[in-house]
């Protein structure tokens, strides 16, 4: 009986832990691709809101992936902009930290190359992180935007 009731117990765990994060609210344990695929698909809908459109997702060349290519409209001309997304689990974590200067420059070829690419040499553009952290478990998850230039010239 209290086999059976354990049991009962921790599948309703599981349905309220799928519940939450098909909310948005957090995600399951995941491996790092999931991870990165759900604060990817939160980061787009965060741009979305703010009336950028989306032009590509997890655009690769041959220097690199690009996790998110936007359109930002609120400017005279549109401007491209190149996102890279970081996620993490602790308000600690602090995962804007972890794009390093290689990874930037890699970051800045791929961009350049897709611009190539799409004709769009003449367009302006800019690259941002987005820093996607659920601080707790039963937390909704928290996104800073940091423009990539002034990241890279404090460290």
């Amino acid at each position: 009986m209290l086999g059976a009731v354990l049991g009962v117990l921790a599948i309703s765990q599981r349905c309220i832990l799928r519940l939450r994060s098909a909310c948005g609210q957090m995600p399951p344990s995941l491996t790092s691709d999931q991870l990165g695929r759900q604060a990817e698909l939160l980061a787009a809908r965060f741009f979305m809101r703010r009336g950028y459109s989306i032009l590509e997702r997890r655009v690769q060349n041959e220097f690199g992936e690009m996790d998110l290519v936007l359109i930002d409209h609120w400017h005279r001309e549109p401007q491209i902009v190149i996102v890279e997304v970081k996620a993490g689990f602790r308000h600690e974590a602090q995962p804007q930290r972890r794009l390093k200067v290689r990874q930037r420059q890699r970051l800045e070829l791929a961009a350049r190359q897709f611009l190539k690419q799409q004709h769009l040499r003449e367009t302006v553009w800019r690259l941002e992180l987005v820093a996607v952290v659920w601080p707790m478990p039963d937390s909704l998850p928290q996104l800073r935007r940091f423009p990539v230039d002034r990241l890279m010239r404090k460290g």
